[in-house]
């Protein structure tokens, strides 16, 4: 884990069976605090006792965004549930975000989704939601290699539309 700045740190995870590296995790996380009483306003914050770690010193990637057009696009929308979608914080799962974006595509091709496994997520998140809020998702399937589905959504929140959370996935048809 390095600091990438006073509130952003990066760190990276390699997934290994019998000592051979089989997936990895590239994290930016940065740490928010809500300002006021809704999920729709947070500033980021420093966060105590990380000020030590060593900083990043490679390259930083550039922002990635799905390329979301106005051409043919599936809409799906998500209403959280409090229970399962929101920590004890009151904060929506940024993690739940990816499974709205899953549902989308369950939605748009229930036959292709079940046929498919995840190869790769990329994930950039922009805001967070209250309680009752509403979530529209927007899905465009992109030109595809033969045995790949690739997927852009983004995520906004309906009433608004502000933008969540940008999704793209590449899916590899399974082999049993």
């Amino acid at each position: 884990m390095w600091r990438l700045s006073r509130t952003q740190l990066l760190s990276r995870h390699v997934l290994e069976i019998d000592g051979r590296a089989v997936g990895s995790v590239t994290l930016f996380s940065c740490f928010v605090l809500r300002d006021g009483h809704s999920n729709r306003r947070v500033s980021r914050v420093n966060v105590p006792g990380l000020d030590g770690l060593e900083a990043w010193s490679g390259t930083r990637p550039e922002p990635f965004t799905p390329i979301i057009d106005r051409g043919e696009a599936a809409r799906f929308i998500f209403t959280p549930c409090v229970g399962e979608d929101f920590n004890g914080a009151g904060f929506r799962y940024f993690s739940s975000y990816v499974s709205i974006a899953e549902r989308a595509a369950f939605a748009l091709d229930p036959a292709r989704t079940a046929a498919t496994h995840t190869l790769e997520r990329t994930v950039t998140y922009h805001g967070n939601m209250d309680v009752g809020d509403t979530a529209e998702v927007v899905t465009q399937v992109r030109p595809n290699a033969p045995g790949v589905w690739r997927l852009d959504a983004q995520l906004r929140r309906a009433m608004d539309g502000a933008v969540l959370a940008e999704i793209t996935t590449v899916k590899l048809l399974a082999t049993h």
